[in-house]
């Protein structure tokens, strides 16, 4: 499931016009071969995508960049790219907020252990744990379904069109990945890694 909304088309790009733009590939091309390694690369994948977008923000600030987008052909497709934006934001913040409720639960956890009051608490902080999670898990399948609406073709697009569709299509994988994991039955998804890593590392060859 967490690499269902990533294709690597590295290939579908067209010929490079500005050296940003190679820049871009190769950021692109590095934050794809860290995620499709392990689930333990992905601390250093999302690292990677700060400086990937950082390309990107680099590229949409070129002259040319700029009047592709505000043609009025793209107007339907920048709406939508915006949209998506917005929901990535969304989907951060709940992450950002599970991970923060999270620590707080184990540190809860932990000082009942401590203490040894289990007997007197019974399974209380771990019931509200799981009750989060619960509900978080759900704000995030939300999030991703009304990202996978979108339309990813972006064949008849221009280069940067392309470039903002791939940085889209990543930054969905790595935070789906990072939601898995946090999901309450993630431990029962484990063996899927070994399904996705194959599907991703078969789309690598393809595109070499």
């Amino acid at each position: 499931m967490a690499g269902q909304g990533f294709h690597a088309r590295s290939n579908s790009l067209p010929a490079r016009s500005h050296p940003m733009i190679a820049t871009a590939e190769e950021e692109l091309n590095k934050l794809k071969a860290c995620a499709m390694v392990s689930p333990k690369m992905i601390c250093k994948s999302l690292s990677s995508l700060g400086v990937f977008y950082d390309c990107i923000e680099g590229l949409l600030h070129l002259p040319g960049n700029q009047q592709v987008l505000s043609h009025s052909q793209e107007k339907k497709w920048v709406e939508e790219e915006l949209d998506a934006s917005l929901r990535l934001v969304e989907l951060c913040d709940i992450i950002r907020d599970t991970l923060t409720v999270t620590k707080e639960h184990a540190q809860e956890l932990e000082i009942v252990l401590r203490r040894k009051r289990n007997m007197n608490t019974g399974n209380k902080p771990q019931l509200v744990h799981i009750q989060s999670a619960k509900k978080t898990d759900k704000s995030i399948k939300s999030c991703l379904k009304a990202l996978k609406k979108i339309d990813g073709n972006d064949s008849d697009r221009s280069t940067v069109c392309k470039m903002l569709n791939e940085a889209r299509e990543v930054t969905i994988y790595l935070l789906q990945s990072v939601a898995s994991s946090l999901s309450p039955s993630s431990a029962q998804k484990t063996s899927k890694w070994s399904v996705v890593s194959k599907a991703l590392h078969k789309k690598k060859i393809l595109m070499v």
